[in-house]
């Protein structure tokens, strides 16, 4: 597949299907924190997730969990309680409950999947049914698919001399805060540092979004 038809095109036409088809060759290759990022950007930019406070924390959860190698307890618990509702909701014997109300806990029980390439199938498409009956965002979603994993086509070979001290604490600082603010001043840094590869700075400089994995 070309660069044109599996990156830029979901930013155009068909976005679903041709995002569902550079995800499934990126699975192959990503890592499982890349993939758990996508997903854990993708609830966090859904705000009826954040209304639920059981779902928040089942999202912060994950998080951390992309941080980490090995599950603990409350990871693991989480995804216990999850697991007999989902089940159940797969089953259609919750029919009274409403399709978002499933999809929300669907969405996020993907995200708590191990290894990740077994939930994130799953958290995609609950989102995209919650997005679609709220009337659009997928751009944005698309956006942040192109942030995290960058342009496969096109990567980019990163110069250890380029992370300074500078460069090294605004993006420490911007990743645990999730506040992407400094990305123009990060670009600043980078430049300080000799980096001259156009793609990185004006990403940087760019619009974003930026999100934890950019």
């Amino acid at each position: 597949m070309t660069e044109d038809q599996t990156w830029w095109e979901p930013l155009r036409l068909q976005w679903m299907y041709s995002l569902r088809r550079a995800l499934a060759l990126l699975k192959e290759c990503a890592s499982d924190r890349k993939l758990r990022l996508l997903g854990i950007s993708v609830c966090r930019n859904i705000h009826s997730l954040l209304n639920d406070g059981r779902i928040r924390q089942a999202i912060n959860l994950a998080e951390r969990h992309a941080e980490q190698s090995e599950d603990d307890e409350e990871i693991i618990a989480a995804r216990g309680r999850l697991d007999e509702v989902v089940g159940r909701d797969r089953a259609g014997r919750i029919s009274s409950r409403k399709q978002h109300v499933i999809d929300s806990e669907q969405a996020v029980y993907g995200l708590l999947q191990d290894p990740m390439a077994h939930g994130i199938d799953q958290t995609l498409e609950a989102a995209f049914r919650l997005i679609e009956s709220r009337n659009g965002g997928y751009p944005q979603l698309v956006e942040v698919f192109h942030d995290i994993f960058g342009n496969p086509f096109r990567p980019v070979s990163f110069d250890p001399d380029w992370r300074t001290s500078t460069a090294v604490a605004i993006a420490k600082g911007m990743y645990e805060s999730r506040d992407f603010a400094l990305m123009p001043l990060l670009a600043d840094a980078l430049q300080d540092a000799d980096c001259d590869h156009a793609g990185i700075l004006d990403h940087c400089r760019g619009a974003g979004p930026h999100v934890r994995g950019c």
